[in-house]
């Protein structure tokens, strides 16, 4: 298993934030390597709901919120035939219209990825501070 996190602060309300990352399709906007997220579920979003999506350089993953309590921790569970993953999301409110963003990765590569392990744990908290990070805050605050 390979554990890794990040934190940001963003100039947004918390419900807002919430509301952003809890909807998949807006995932493209902070993370180029996702693509063609598609609900395959009924109804609102929340706990239970599924999505399918495309990660570039990883493959297909059936993604299901698992917690959904809103504003403040949102889990999605990423199944894949090459790699699981989870990825939890604790939002704050340190001031009045901003959000303290927190988030934990636990990645399981499967297969013959498991040969990357190595290059994913060394990558990741590096991944969010370089890419999601600045990607997640602009799409935010833009």
């Amino acid at each position: 298993m390979i554990n890794f996190s990040g934190e940001l602060e963003v100039a947004r309300a918390r419900e807002d934030v919430f509301d952003f990352l809890a909807d998949l399709d807006n995932e493209p906007l902070y993370n180029t390597d996702a693509s063609n997220i598609r609900k395959v579920t009924d109804g609102p979003i929340g706990k239970g709901t599924v999505y399918e999506e495309d990660f570039r350089r990883i493959g297909h993953f059936t993604t299901t919120i698992d917690e959904y309590d809103r504003p403040s921790a949102l889990t999605f569970d990423a199944r894949s035939d090459r790699m699981d993953v989870v990825v939890r999301f604790r939002l704050a409110e340190p001031a009045p219209g901003r959000t303290a963003i927190r988030v934990e990765y636990d990645m399981q590569p499967k297969g013959a990825l498991r040969l990357m392990s190595p290059v994913f744990r060394m990558g990741g908290p590096g991944m969010f501070e370089k890419k999601r990070a600045p990607g997640l805050k602009r799409a935010l605050e833009g």
